[in-house]
């Protein structure tokens, strides 16, 4: 049975701090070797400026085989209302090809883009940094410092952007 996993059912369940942890086994999984990532495929949309990103990959030790498909249409948050990036990720059984989950993709998508700052903050920064100056208060800019919180103290966020958001 393929479980389905709402955009509600992600935000109720997925944190930064999971994430962070398991993009740093993932980190190690790719750096040993032991993960299938061919290059992303994309295709180009002639409506709305839009872009869809096709990107499979196989995490051989944890058995993850699965393939997200991201869009970008960058028009999509004037036009009509709705995000401009959407995501769905489908798991598959790495023994059988068999779909396990299909689940709403855009909060993975952000976390997992901040995650990895936030991992990268982990080994990069100082540790008793307390300052974070982030450029750009899209919809990026939540997620990278809640990732970025999550694994240092920090006391003072310093936003750079044309357009400030509320975060």
């Amino acid at each position: 049975m393929v479980r389905l996993l709402s955009a509600n059912d992600v935000q109720t369940t997925l944190t930064i701090k999971d994430t962070i942890n398991i993009l740093e086994k993932s980190f190690i999984e790719f750096a040993d070797g032991n993960v299938d990532l061919p290059e992303r495929t994309y295709l180009i949309s002639n409506q709305n400026d839009g872009m869809t990103l096709i990107m499979p990959g196989y995490l051989k030790t944890s058995s993850a085989l699965g393939v997200k498909v991201v869009s970008v249409f960058s028009s999509n948050s004037k036009k009509y209302n709705l995000p401009n990036i959407n995501g769905t990720i489908i798991l598959l059984d790495d023994k059988t090809g068999e779909p396990i989950s299909i689940m709403d993709g855009t909060q993975i998508t952000a976390y997992r883009t901040g995650g990895a700052a936030g991992l990268a903050t982990k080994y990069l920064s100082k540790q008793n940094a307390k300052v974070h100056t982030i450029f750009g208060s899209g919809g990026m800019a939540q997620p990278h410092v809640l990732a970025i919180n999550e694994v240092r103290n920090i006391e003072k966020v310093i936003i750079v952007s044309i357009f400030l958001t509320s975060l």
